[in-house]
């Protein structure tokens, strides 16, 4: 029992470290002491990309660039615009029903690739050897992450049904598997939110429907007596209608 407890507690630190770290990134971005006029044109700007809807995107992603690299405030006003444009254009081919998804997959690799062409020119030599190197940085974060989720993972469901060594062997690539595609359906820039949602759903009932071929009824119905009473009521209540597969 201690040990479900302590799984949950890191679970819990992992998810509030992450999100606090993104709300700080997304809006810490203004300057408390920056003069009163300065201060009302950063507001009236925020305000403005809120309405349009890229203000977290382009405001965290500055934020990251310009912690990583140490920004001067010429450098923050030359590229903020070039992101924006970047986000809209991906949101325009997004949204454009005349291109394949092969075609939209191109387009939006030259719209990131001029924009950090567009970058790079605005940074300094060593600046850009720092891009270079958190770049690579964040890949090998992204694996850890994915690493650490799922021993997270098999350590709660080989405590709560009991797994055995020839069990997990096999539960564990097909929990990494699903973090991986889970992870790339998300990055998928020609995917509408409806359709990534609708991707990692399927993903999500494939992981579950291998993981069952391993697991005994025993272990089968120990599985959905312990995820039932922890559902969203619409979940519980389509189980009650027979309507969730397993």
């Amino acid at each position: 029992m201690a040990t479900k407890k302590n799984i949950l507690t890191v679970s819990a630190v992992i998810a509030a470290m992450v999100f606090g770290n993104l709300c700080q990134k997304a809006y810490g971005v203004e300057e408390p002491n920056a003069p009163a006029e300065k201060q009302k044109k950063v507001e009236k700007r925020h305000r403005s990309e809120h309405r349009t809807g890229r203000s977290d995107r382009a405001g965290q992603r500055m934020a990251e660039l310009s912690e990583r690299l140490n920004l001067t405030d010429e450098q923050k006003d030359a590229i903020r615009p070039v992101i924006e444009k970047e986000i809209k254009d991906i949101q325009a081919l997004r949204a454009d029903s005349a291109l394949s998804k092969e075609e939209k997959i191109e387009k939006m690799k030259a719209v990131r690739q001029a924009t950090q062409e567009e970058i790079k020119n605005v940074l300094t030599p060593e600046q850009q050897g720092k891009l270079t190197e958190a770049k690579a940085e964040m890949k090998e974060e992204a694996k850890e992450n994915i690493g650490q989720i799922v021993q997270l993972r098999m350590a709660a469901m080989s405590e709560r049904l009991e797994l055995t060594d020839e069990q997990k062997q096999k539960i564990q690539p097909i929990l990494e598997n699903e973090m991986k595609e889970m992870s790339a359906a998300r990055d998928d820039g020609t995917l509408s939110r409806e359709q990534k949602q609708e991707k990692m759903k399927t993903i999500r009932q494939t992981a579950r429907e291998e993981i069952n071929k391993v697991l005994t009824p025993e272990q089968k119905a120990k599985l959905e007596e312990r995820k039932s009473p922890g559902q969203p009521r619409r979940a519980r209540r389509r189980i009650a209608d027979g309507n969730d597969k397993n």
